[in-house]
């Protein structure tokens, strides 16, 4: 006979990132009433300013994020480099 069990709830998580947009900007348009439908979804979570690692590009930031370390530690600078002696930008991802 199986005995059955009720399983707990798992809480959900959602992440809302929006690339290369300014807090203020985002603050300022929900304090306009601008945004409603996030500024809902917002008030049922956080909503905050984040701090941004050097370098400050996407790459960096969303590795950064994913792993709670910072550059230094991830090893993740860019996605783009120079060719070593020129000034010719090279990519790191084909």
């Amino acid at each position: 006979m199986f005995a059955l069990f009720k399983r707990k709830s798992k809480k959900k998580v959602v992440i809302i990132g929006l690339d290369g947009t300014p807090y203020s900007l985002l603050k300022n348009l929900i304090d306009w009433g601008k945004l409603p439908h996030m500024a809902q979804i917002f008030s049922q979570g956080y909503f905050g300013a984040t701090t941004v690692c050097l370098p400050e590009i996407s790459s960096v930031s969303w590795t950064s994020f994913m792993t709670g370390t910072n550059s230094g530690t991830h090893g993740i600078y860019g996605f783009m480099d120079f060719k070593p002696g020129t000034y010719d930008v090279r990519r790191f991802l084909r």
